[in-house]
């Protein structure tokens, strides 16, 4: 992985520059899927439902209408999750961060 890494996120250099960027790649993709990975499947855990109680109250005062924030967070922790599975290995890294981002 790091060599795949290294030659498609830094090409034109060499040496211990090279390395260590592709290493720094890797151990991002490593925190935030694991992150990712970490928040969805902890949100699935305790129930969707749940979580997506807590956030139609805590959005209630905003102009959000509450089945789009309801929706919202029933879809979240399972796009967190599969975010996360999808940026450990780095399938789909620029996608995936994109998504991650918002």
């Amino acid at each position: 992985m790091l060599q795949r890494l290294q030659a498609r996120h830094v090409t034109g250099t060499t040496g211990a520059l090279a390395s260590d960027e592709a290493l720094a790649y890797v151990l991002l993709h490593l925190t935030v899927g694991v992150t990712m990975l970490i928040h969805g499947t902890n949100r699935i855990g305790h129930g969707p439902e749940q979580f997506a109680a807590v956030l139609v109250r805590d959005f209630a005062p905003t102009i959000l209408p509450e089945f789009l924030v309801h929706l919202f967070a029933l879809t979240l922790p399972f796009l967190e999750a599969a975010l996360g599975v999808l940026l450990i290995p780095g399938l789909l890294t620029r996608l995936s961060l994109v998504v991650v981002r918002f």
